[in-house]
């Protein structure tokens, strides 16, 4: 989440709920948030929340993004081609 003052984690782990289980959700302190979305060129909305989902890699790089409106299911399938994408292009070291 990008909106570390309303977004808890609690609001996060039921936002996620809806789309699978084994979504991982996070946010920190809006400083390194800010570093973060500047990074992924995006900045914090000001006049309400983003729609757009940022598929982060484990090298912190972003792979892909989807701006909403967010339908679940879609979303769900849409991160399954991008992981596999990912998967495909990024072999794991030895």
């Amino acid at each position: 989440s990008a909106d570390p003052e309303r977004d808890t984690p609690a609001a996060i782990r039921a936002y996620l709920a809806a789309f699978d289980s084994a979504f991982l959700g996070v946010t920190a302190p809006a400083p390194d948030l800010d570093t973060l979305l500047a990074a992924l060129g995006a900045r914090r909305a000001v006049a309400g929340p983003s729609k757009t989902v940022y598929f982060i890699g484990p090298a912190a790089e972003l792979i892909a993004r989807a701006d909403g409106p967010h339908d679940a299911k879609t979303l769900a399938a849409d991160y399954l081609k991008v992981r596999g994408r990912y998967l495909s292009t990024h072999r794991a070291a030895p």
